[in-house]
């Protein structure tokens, strides 16, 4: 058996080491995973600014079940905000009212 298992600094003129060691397989195993975990967050990324998404939502948009849900999502954030909402149009309107807008 090889002792330094380092096949491209081996003495030997073919390598007697067909396999890897556990803590090589573990740090191997660790490499994948996180090499995966970025290329998949890169993948997000990417179709997050594409054109394929936006056409993808503005057809999603017009179906009557986006549309439904474009309607609840505003009556949630006014529910919400109510007060918010009400005192800004008070606001704007005094404005109005004073000439300022």
């Amino acid at each position: 058996m090889c002792e330094s298992r380092d096949c491209f600094n081996c003495p030997y003129p073919d390598c007697i080491v067909d396999g890897i060691s556990h803590e090589e397989y573990q740090g191997s195993r660790h490499r994948d995973s996180e090499t995966r975990r970025l290329n998949a967050s890169n993948r997000r990324e990417r179709y997050a600014f594409s054109e394929k998404r936006k056409a993808c939502n503005k057809r999603y948009q017009q179906t009557e079940k986006g549309k439904r849900a474009a309607r609840e999502a505003t009556k949630r954030y006014y529910e919400k905000n109510r007060e918010k909402i009400l005192e800004k149009a008070r606001l704007r309107n005094l404005a109005k009212k004073q000439g300022v807008i």
